[in-house]
């Protein structure tokens, strides 16, 4: 019983770990798109890499537009919405959200940033001649509802999105180890 236990505790521990899947899109310089004003929005693709199905987590680069002031909006991918505060700071600095979606493997989601308190600059990763995330495509959606991707082939937002696979399958296997365990020990004379 204790090397089925053991096993499983392996495999389960180790499982999240070697599965990690991160898309980074990170710049080289700070180049920004234009500010994110109250009541616009940012809408970034991402496509699921094939086999994940958990997004972890999902980084910008954000730096107020005019003054030192903190920053707000609403994040929401798939069935995630959030109101997301950062403090005060003088330049771009990494905004991490926690969001533990689970989402559809090899899906193609809208990542939206709908701005609500001072305008933000978020962080490009893009430039004239190169496009860092093939895989979508960034849209400004402006106050009067006009949607803008004019530079959709070359302009993406900055973004590290963290993906793991769904924590059930993990379970699965674990608990099927232990049934098989204690059905052995079962039939175990003496057990």
């Amino acid at each position: 019983m204790r090397y089925v236990a053991l096993c499983a505790l392996v495999v389960c521990s180790a499982h999240p770990a070697s599965a990690l899947t991160v898309i980074d899109t990170t710049p080289f310089a700070d180049s920004f798109v234009r500010a994110l004003d109250v009541g616009e929005v940012y809408e970034q693709e991402i496509r699921v890499p094939a086999g994940e199905t958990v997004l972890v987590s999902f980084s910008v680069f954000l730096a107020p537009d005019f003054h030192s002031s903190a920053l707000s909006f609403v994040f929401s991918i798939g069935d995630f919405s959030d109101i997301i505060n950062v403090p005060a700071s003088a330049g771009f600095s990494e905004v991490s959200i926690d969001v533990d979606a689970l989402l559809d493997p090899g899906g193609l989601y809208v990542a939206a940033f709908e701005g609500i308190g001072p305008p933000i600059r978020f962080k490009s990763s893009g430039s004239q001649n190169i496009n860092p995330y093939p895989e979508g495509d960034f849209t400004f959606v402006d106050v009067g509802g006009m949607r803008h991707n004019d530079f959709a082939d070359t302009l993406d937002l900055a973004f590290v999105a963290v993906f793991v696979p769904e924590p059930a399958t993990a379970l699965l296997l674990m608990s099927g180890l232990v049934g098989l365990g204690l059905l052995r020990r079962r039939r175990l004379p003496g057990a």
